[in-house]
């Protein structure tokens, strides 16, 4: 019986842990996102990543799902004049294999924290995946890995980061 009762007692704080990380919509923070996460000039993607695969709103979609529980995030076209906390992100590096090949794909990002057009914060972010199969799917999952990371550093960002496998 008092093993229940331990048990009961430790089932009651976790589950008040969980629910103490969910914070009401009118108290999370306000975070602007640049909607249009681009490829750096070097970044080395083909035009086929580039043409046929949604890495730029994949990583904010799952970036919006990662946060959501305690940042509010509105979509600008760019972080000039946007007052607040703004976060713009760079494609800097893409390698990606196809169907029929064997390889690593990786993905480098970067962004920059700006809060009233002030850098407060920055980070690189690297990811890779042994996987083979369909190029957009296989670097669709790199960004899903990034974003989670990127939510992460959100949470306590910091200048000059490093995210990922760097």
């Amino acid at each position: 019986m008092k093993s229940l009762a331990l048990l009961t007692a430790l089932v009651g704080a976790f589950g008040t842990v969980a629910c103490a990380g969910k914070i009401p919509p009118e108290q999370r923070a306000r975070l602007a996102v640049v909607r249009s996460v681009r490829f750096g000039p070097d970044s080395g993607a083909p035009s086929q990543v580039r043409n046929d695969c949604r890495l730029g709103e994949e990583l904010l979609e799952e970036l919006a799902d990662e946060t959501r529980r305690y940042i509010t995030i509105r979509l600008v076209g760019d972080h000039s004049g946007v007052p607040g906390r703004v976060l713009a992100m760079r494609f800097t590096r893409v390698e990606g294999v196809g169907s029929n090949e064997s390889g690593a794909s990786s993905i480098t990002l970067i962004g920059r924290l700006l809060e009233d057009g002030e850098v407060i914060g920055a980070f690189t972010a690297q990811r890779s995946s042994e996987q083979s199969g369909d190029t957009c799917e296989v670097l669709g999952r790199i960004v899903d890995v990034l974003a989670d990371d990127v939510a992460g550093w959100l949470r306590n960002p910091t200048p000059d980061a490093i995210l990922g496998g760097l």
